[in-house]
């Protein structure tokens, strides 16, 4: 229980003005779980390259847009954790990991507009063509032979 209390006291200074602007905080703690977390991320990343081969143009596009969100997280998280691991001033810094969750939450946000807004109109759009082309002439092969 006392081990409890010290970590949630740990969690108290972490959020703390001079904890986050920290110019070279010390290397301590255990950067194995969050190697392993990034990691994860990038096989994440591996595994829905292999998976969106199988699906629909439009399905792709959205998997495309977390692939690439997944590819950015996980190597910025390992880069930043490795120059917390070294303790580069600056680079290892608790303020960019903050600037990288930032960006993670406006990039899920577009995400999420692309996937409940424009992506239904796009697929309105393709529909009304793919209805109007239906009627429309085709061109016609004919089999005429190339005279020499």
């Amino acid at each position: 229980m006392q081990n409890l209390l010290i970590w949630s006291e740990n969690l108290k200074n972490i959020f703390t003005k001079e904890k986050i602007f920290e110019v070279s905080p010390a290397p301590i703690g255990n950067y194995l779980y969050g190697a392993i977390f990034f990691g994860i991320l990038i096989l994440a990343a591996v595994a829905l390259q292999i998976l969106a081969k199988r699906q629909s143009k439009t399905r792709q596009k959205v998997w495309g847009k977390i692939r690439s969100l997944l590819w950015f997280l996980g190597i910025t998280g390992l880069v930043l954790m490795f120059f917390r691991w070294q303790s580069a001033p600056y680079l290892g810094s608790r303020f960019l990991m903050l600037i990288l969750a930032g960006i993670t939450l406006l990039w899920l946000a577009q995400i999420i507009w692309f996937k409940f807004v424009e992506l239904p109109k796009e697929i309105l759009l393709k529909k009304k063509k793919e209805s109007f082309e239906k009627y429309l002439p085709r061109a016609k092969s004919r089999g005429l032979r190339r005279q020499t």
